[in-house]
């Protein structure tokens, strides 16, 4: 979605806010396009008046963002239609969407993040009053926080990777994170678990039979994306030549939206995936575009998170940021859909632990499943069955979170404390080990749907992660996804009637190495200067001597260079905010 601004700000009713809070409400309602859209006591809410949103018909409370219908996946656009007086679980299985929701009722405010978290919610506590906005940036140039950044937190973002915590690298900026409720009662906020993947794994909600489960994800799927595309008239949609954005392709073919598709030429060296991307945009009758990645616009000293609260991490993007906000406005898009998120929720999982769930859940037909996972992976059955005996021995030492200490310096990681305050991290007892894989990939999609330029021009749609497609596939057990000897396989079935056979049949994935390897090269020597004078070396959270002999001419391997230029990305965010120092200032 694009990061509309949103203001809500919530106080003791009768003790009213602040002098100053008040001048900034007040600042804010005046600029452009922003509107006071509840103001009562206790609660205020101001949001930018040309963004989707529902105002309840009783003034209690706001729909912000786009909200549809369960039953029907019909988009809600009167207000008089929203069951507002509902618990807020209630209203998670009566509606869907990317949306927050907050209300007033009996001198308590609750504000919901939907599951997908596909719009921001930042929260400080300021003046003794609770804001949540989407654009925390606004506080900070507001002059009502200064910027302080957390090294621990950044440390834990070195090694914990893709785990985000309620907890931010700027000091007084939490994040509210999806599927959570936030309750503000007397000055005081409490958070509660409102949704969570694990719901949606128990024995009794699985979705076993292989038919059922085809299906299931067909209507899912096919629902979800529809919806989405029928927002929007003129979609730009970025065909990787994959399964996942090839779904999203296909199913808003029988939309009313006229989609433009796009994809990217390869790197002399890497495989070239246009003519997967070309089959599927002439199947479906789109037009389609090759764009070259503008390699030399990646600027390792800038990092697209800069107005955010956390870093990226992922600077090579702006190599197809720049040419993807052009293509859009030669054909005038009005948003940008991806099959984002598709190898997270249709199970892409690279490892045996299907073979274990099976065997762990019975049994029954665990041969084939042993079979199956030998053709993804193109080894020997014995090579799958000794690998999963030596995975089930050691799952009792299995790690809460993956680490990933490369690169990075002792300080880092002595006496470092787990990331703790994402609701989804320690999965129930009774969760398979495979399936507690597949939920956690929920946990690192949340990671990619900020700090991008192009959410300047237009909202970005990753509708694959919708709540209702992501309860389906959690609930179908992992060694379904890799039936037949294919990875996402029932993803695969679910959609092969509407799809090139060449796309669907397709085993292998697209390789990036030559592009990485053009990014780093083109950037080695700055990303030497950042990483051995910066603050991540002046902290002690990074191993000079380590990164100097990586950054020495010669070869370095793909993941090497992804990991450094992940690290620069992180120098770069952090660069940006020190020279303004997050305290909550005096009035």
């Amino acid at each position: 979605m694009n990061i509309a601004p949103l203001m809500i700000v919530v106080w003791e009713s009768g003790s009213g806010i602040s002098e100053r809070l008040s001048a900034f409400l007040e600042k804010f309602a005046r600029s452009q396009n922003v509107a006071k859209l509840l103001d009562g006591e206790g609660l205020t809410v101001l949001g930018d008046a040309g963004a989707p949103h529902l105002v309840l018909k009783d003034g209690s409370g706001v729909v912000w963002g786009t909200l549809f219908d369960r039953p029907t996946n019909a988009r809600v656009t009167d207000a008089a239609n929203v069951e507002r007086r509902i618990p807020v679980a209630r209203f998670l299985t009566r509606y869907w969407g990317g949306y927050l929701f907050v209300r007033s009722s009996n001198g308590s405010v609750e504000l919901c993040r939907e599951p997908s978290g596909a719009i921001p919610c930042y929260r400080a506590r300021i003046d003794g009053a609770e804001i949540f906005t989407t654009r925390p940036r606004l506080l900070i140039d507001a002059g009502l926080l200064r910027p302080e950044i957390d090294w621990t937190v950044i440390a834990q973002s070195l090694i914990y990777r893709d785990l985000r915590p309620a907890r931010t690298a700027l000091r007084g900026i939490d994040e509210l994170m999806p599927g959570t409720t936030a309750t503000v009662e007397r000055g005081a906020v409490r958070v509660g678990i409102s949704w969570s993947p694990w719901d949606h794994a128990t024995p009794a909600s699985e979705i076993a039979p292989h038919d059922e489960a085809v299906e299931r994800v067909r209507q899912a799927a096919t629902g979800c994306v529809a919806a989405w595309g029928d927002c929007f008239e003129r979609p730009l949609i970025e065909l990787s030549g994959g399964l996942d954005s090839s779904i999203v392709a296909a199913i808003l073919s029988q939309t009313s939206a006229r989609p433009h598709c796009v994809t990217f030429a390869s790197v002399k060296g890497d495989p070239d995936e246009t003519p997967y991307a070309r089959a599927v945009a002439d199947h479906l009758g789109f037009p389609f575009e090759v764009l070259n990645p503008d390699i030399p616009a990646v600027d390792l000293t800038r990092s697209q998170a800069a107005d955010l609260p956390r870093p990226s991490a992922r600077a090579f993007a702006q190599a197809h940021d720049s040419v993807l906000r052009a293509a859009a406005a030669r054909v005038g898009a009005d948003a940008f859909f991806s099959g984002g998120g598709g190898d997270n929720v249709f199970a892409y999982l690279k490892s045996v632990l299907p073979v274990i769930d099976h065997w762990r859940r019975g049994g029954a037909g665990l041969f084939a499943t042993i079979n199956d996972i030998a053709s993804v992976a193109e080894v020997s059955l014995w090579a799958v069955v000794a690998a999963s005996v030596r995975r089930a021995l050691r799952m009792r030492a299995a790690k809460r979170w993956m680490t990933d200490e490369r690169f990075v310096g002792r300080a880092a990681t002595e006496q470092l404390p787990f990331p703790h305050g994402h609701p989804w991290v320690d999965a129930p007892a009774s969760v398979l080990p495979g399936k507690r894989v597949h939920g956690h990939a929920m946990i690192v999609i949340q990671n990619h749907l900020e700090g991008f330029d192009r959410l300047h021009d237009a909202p970005i749609i990753s509708p694959l992660i919708s709540q209702p497609l992501v309860e389906t596939c959690m609930a179908i057990p992992t060694w379904l996804w890799c039936a037949g000897g294919a990875n996402r396989a029932v993803a695969r079935q679910a959609l092969a009637d509407r799809l090139p056979s060449m796309v669907i049949d397709r085993r292998t994935k697209g390789a990036f190495d030559a592009y990485c390897a053009r990014v780093f090269d083109a950037n080695r020597g700055v990303a030497r200067e950042m990483l051995m004078q910066g603050m991540l070396a002046e902290q002690g959270l990074i191993d000079t001597g380590q990164i100097a002999a990586a950054l020495a001419p010669g070869t370095v391997p793909r993941s090497e260079m992804l990991r450094l230029l992940d690290l620069a990305d992180v120098e770069a965010w952090a660069c940006g905010w020190s020279g303004e120092a997050i305290s909550v200032l005096a009035p």
